[in-house]
C-alpha cells in the first residue's frame, strides 16, 4: 500500500469517476478507461468521504410543575452519501426498477 492510500480517510469513496455517456453509443465514458472501453481498478480514485466538514446540534428543555418539554435540533454540512439502493435498483431491471429507467439513452441521438 502506497502513501497516499495510508493518508486517505476511513469511509472514502474509491470508485470510477464517469465523465459521460457517449451519444453513439450510450456507454458510459470513465476517466482513465483505454481507446477499447476497458477500465482497471488502477482508474479508480478517491472522489470524497461521507464526513461532513461541519455538525452541531441545539437542545432545549422546558420544565412547569410536572410538565418537561424537550427540543433537539441537530445538523450536519457537507457530507456526501452513496446511493446503492438507486444503483442496484437501476442496474437490475429484474427488481422492478423505477421509472428513471424509461428515460435511459436507446438509440443515437436521444
Amino acid at each position: 500500500m502506497g502513501d497516499i492510500e495510508r493518508r486517505l480517510l476511513l469511509n472514502s469513496f474509491w470508485l470510477y469517476e464517469q465523465l459521460y455517456v457517449d451519444p453513439a453509443t450510450g456507454n458510459p465514458v470513465f476517466d482513465g478507461q483505454d481507446e477499447n472501453g476497458v477500465v482497471t481498478a488502477e482508474d479508480r480514485k478517491i472522489l470524497h468521504n461521507f464526513y461532513p466538514k461541519f455538525y452541531g446540534g441545539l437542545t432545549n428543555t422546558i420544565q412547569f410543575k410536572q410538565f418537561d418539554l424537550g427540543a433537539l435540533f441537530s445538523f450536519q454540512y457537507g457530507s456526501y452519501a452513496l446511493n446503492l439502493q438507486r444503483f442496484f435498483l437501476e442496474r437490475n431491471p429484474g427488481t422492478g426498477a423505477n421509472a428513471t429507467l424509461l428515460k435511459r439513452w436507446q438509440k443515437p441521438g436521444t
